[in-house]
């Protein structure tokens, strides 16, 4: 028999899973094999029920011939939120807000692009959504004759720019460490003059 206190941690991780899954149902995917789809058309096959709830975690096709388009609800949450594709080597992606009277190309982006093209400097591609309930946002994914790994994540501005500020510490705190070697590896050669340090050096650079 379970005690008061377990019952009430399983409660709680129950909540938390269901919270989770509700949040992750906001976003929808769909595969695209002839790669011919308009966005119109794309908003057309989610309104009559063609898509898919986006896979908790990593979404893996491996080699794929097709594109992907996803379709994203916001949660009508009053804070901005930030779409978060996490592959940095995706060929081309197209970001549209579709509303009830027109859909428009908000961003397009991907390796085919200059990185000053992306909506948010980051090594991932992140897009702004605004919180309307009256529209939603379709991403096509564009990696034909490749493999793909996609994970995509909605994180708030807070969650998004201390996850990035955690990221940036991490970068610090090895550039750091490599600086220091470097020196160290200069210091050794000055000192000992044995070309192995030189080597060293080279090696870390």
């Amino acid at each position: 028999m379970l005690g008061l206190n377990q019952k009430k941690i399983i409660f709680l991780l129950l909540l938390i899973a269901a919270s989770y899954s509700s949040f992750a149902s906001d976003i929808y995917i769909y595969e695209d094999k002839n790669r011919t789809l308009s966005p119109e058309k794309v908003k057309e096959l989610f309104i009559s029920g063609e898509f898919n709830p986006l896979p908790q975690g990593d979404f893996n096709p491996g080699f794929t011939k097709s594109n992907f388009w996803l379709v994203i609800k916001p949660s009508g949450s009053a804070t901005e939120q930030n779409l978060v594709v996490g592959n940095a080597h995706i060929n081309r992606l197209e970001f549209y807000e579709a509303n009830q009277s027109d859909i428009q190309l908000k961003y397009q982006t991907g390796d085919y692009y200059p990185f000053s093209q992306r909506p948010v400097r980051n090594r991932f591609f992140v897009f702004p959504i605004e919180p309307k309930l009256s529209s939603i946002y379709l991403v096509m994914v564009d990696k034909h004759n490749e493999s793909l790994q996609l994970r995509v994540e909605i994180l708030s501005d807070e969650h998004f720019f201390q996850r990035i500020s955690n990221e940036s510490l991490i970068t610090g705190i090895l550039s750091g460490i490599t600086v220091l070697l470097i020196l160290f590896g200069c210091f050794l050669f000055i000192t000992v003059k044995e070309k192995l340090y030189l080597y060293y050096i080279l090696y870390i650079l």
